[in-house]
């Protein structure tokens, strides 16, 4: 866009969302629902450290801002500028083998780009900005004793867990002696279509269906369970805490699904007909986790949210959608 095609932009927006991360498996459905949602009223700026094109009857609610989100300078830019209302914070390393692999800059990445952006928010955006949701993760309790709670103690061991409960502390942090006015999500395993990040279980073990090769699972955690959570379901719970929470509250996000990793493995090998069963693989060195992760979403259901698809009917739609 142009200068006076941006200042156009902005003053027919009545609101101006931000969404760090856009172009990754949870930012993109945030992106369509919120923009299928918005009738217009609403304009979006998101980041990409490429330059990227949206095509479609949308596209011209969109500027797309190439860049970092550790550049000081543009974050303030981009915040002053667009006279942002509205922050989805989703950028950060995605990729758990490269928290162990790479732990500066994974830290560079998922910690210090949120100070980035929650600094550039308290020098330039205070007066504008109405509510700032920060995505962590149940990662963060690490080995402490479930059901995780709001209030249940951190106790993280390895890298990505060690950053996520950074975020999460940094955001109280800006929160508390700043006033920015964040939530904090501390989600389960999110899954759904369009999730290209073949180092989760579910995409990974229905590509290596589809391309008729046995599925993995590493050896002493086949019976480790877990909580999963449909991707539609989770922006149901994103959307409603930015709409209806208080400043400053956390909540844990979870389903109704809590199963065993050999269990997901043989219920996605029954329903696409694969009977060659799953080999058993050496265990990776950066998976050393506790047996069972059990997630407590009583507060985000007294906000008045309630998962609503079940795990085969997931599961089928992550299947069909996957090539």
């Amino acid at each position: 866009m142009n200068n006076n095609s941006e200042l156009k932009f902005l003053k027919l927006a009545k609101k101006n969302i931000f969404i760090t991360g856009a172009t990754g498996f949870i930012g993109s459905a945030l992106l369509q629902r919120v923009l299928n949602q918005s009738v217009g009223n609403c304009r979006f700026i998101l980041l990409s450290r490429k330059k990227q094109i949206l095509e479609g009857k949308f596209s011209h609610n969109i500027i797309w801002v190439e860049g970092n989100i550790n550049d000081f300078d543009l974050m303030c830019s981009v915040i002053s500028k667009y006279r942002i209302n509205t922050i989805y914070h989703l950028a950060a390393q995605a990729l758990i083998a490269e928290y162990f692999n790479n732990p500066y800059l994974s830290y560079i990445d998922t910690v210090m780009g949120q100070v980035t952006i929650l600094e550039a928010v308290r020098k330039v955006g205070m007066k504008h900005i109405e509510k700032i949701i920060i995505i962590t993760s149940y990662k963060v309790y690490g080995n402490s004793e479930g059901p995780f709670r709001e209030e249940t103690l951190f106790d993280p061991k390895n890298t990505y867990e060690t950053a996520k409960s950074c975020q999460d502390l940094i955001a109280k942090n800006y929160y508390f002696t700043y006033g920015l006015p964040i939530n904090i999500i501390r989600a389960c395993n999110i899954f759904g279509p369009n999730d290209k990040n073949n180092e989760r279980l579910i995409p990974k073990t229905i590509s290596l269906i589809k391309t008729n090769n046995c599925p993995q699972v590493y050896k002493t955690v086949r019976d480790y369970k877990r909580e999963y959570l449909y991707i539609d379901d989770a922006i149901d719970a994103i959307l409603l805490i930015e709409k209806k929470a208080n400043a400053g509250e956390v909540f844990c996000l979870s389903g109704n699904i809590f199963l065993s990793i050999e269990s997901i493995v043989n219920k996605i090998c029954s329903i696409m007909e694969f009977s060659q069963g799953y080999n058993l693989i050496d265990d990776n060195i950066y998976l050393k986790e506790s047996k069972e992760h059990k997630i407590d979403n009583s507060k985000l259901k007294k906000l008045g949210w309630m998962p609503k698809v079940k795990f085969k009917a997931g599961l089928i739609k992550c299947i069909e959608s996957t090539q």
